[in-house]
């Protein structure tokens, strides 16, 4: 895993935005689909998402919402069918996280389906003739997306701990997280099988050590902070890094091991338009 995660390399662009509070996004409304009727969930799907439809016969769209509480990511696909994400307008640094977490899931699920992180929507257009269908994605997807929210909020908490009151050049920095992120991701499928379930904090431990490559560009911007600070601060009681390894340990082993039991026990399901009333 070591040597596989050495073989990142790197990438780049610019802007500088107000760093605020991390208030969690509340989903945009999806324009022109009231989901006023509730749609039975397809068999094995239970708890990970929920439906609702625009009418309760013959929709032309309804709203699905991943519900997972294990942090699983979906996967909507459809033969010919449009498939919306539904994006926040908000501009906010928990929505950063959250972009950075759906664009590196995307990427690497690339034109095989619409990715749904854990409490996103999409709105599902129907017609007479398309299918879709729902499926949890693979465990790199979803570790990859937990790779973008850890040294995303890293970042984050390294910047207000030293004071800094916006992120300069944070697009910049948010496309070295995504990208660092997939270069990860492409090195757990290169490796043997048995290797493809690392812990979050070990992960994180092997980017930040990163000797070239989008994480040690991550995380040189992240330890430049300090040398921008307005003025010298007090220590933290508890440090940023520390914090997010705290966080990362959640995301051990065993906890792959369930997300990849589940991959192959979940089987791909078409999402059925039966109205239950709300």
């Amino acid at each position: 895993m070591s040597a596989a995660l050495r073989m990142l390399t790197v990438g780049v662009a610019a802007a500088s935005l107000p760093l605020s509070l991390v208030i969690p996004a509340t989903p945009a409304a999806a324009a022109g689909c009231e989901s006023n009727y509730r749609v039975q969930v397809a068999d094995g799907y239970v708890g990970r998402y929920m439906e609702f439809s625009q009418f309760p016969e013959r929709p032309t769209c309804s709203v699905v919402t991943n519900t997972s509480q294990d942090g699983t990511v979906l996967l909507i696909r459809s033969t010919d069918g449009a498939v919306e994400p539904v994006i926040s307008p908000d501009d906010t640094p928990s929505q950063w996280v959250i972009e950075g977490a759906r664009q590196v899931a995307q990427n690497i699920v690339a034109r095989n389906g619409t990715v749904v992180l854990p409490n996103e929507s999409v709105v599902v257009h129907y017609s007479l003739t398309n299918t879709f269908t729902v499926s949890i994605a693979r465990v790199r997807t979803s570790a990859a997306s937990k790779l973008v929210d850890g040294i995303f909020t890293y970042g984050l908490n390294k910047a207000r701990a030293a004071g800094l009151t916006r992120i300069e050049n944070r697009i910049n920095l948010q496309a070295n997280i995504v990208d660092c992120a997939q270069r990860a991701s492409e090195a757990w499928d290169r490796v043997d099988q048995s290797r493809t379930l690392p812990d979050l904090a070990t992960v994180l431990q092997e980017t930040a050590q990163a000797a070239s490559g989008p994480c040690k560009t991550v995380y040189d911007t992240i330890k430049d902070f300090e040398t921008r600070a307005p003025e010298p601060r007090p220590e933290p009681r508890i440090g940023p890094w520390q914090q997010t390894m705290e966080w990362a340990r959640v995301f051990d082993r065993p906890y792959w091991e369930n997300v990849a039991h589940d991959f192959a026990r979940v089987p791909l399901s078409e999402l059925i338009l039966r109205i239950r009333p709300r």
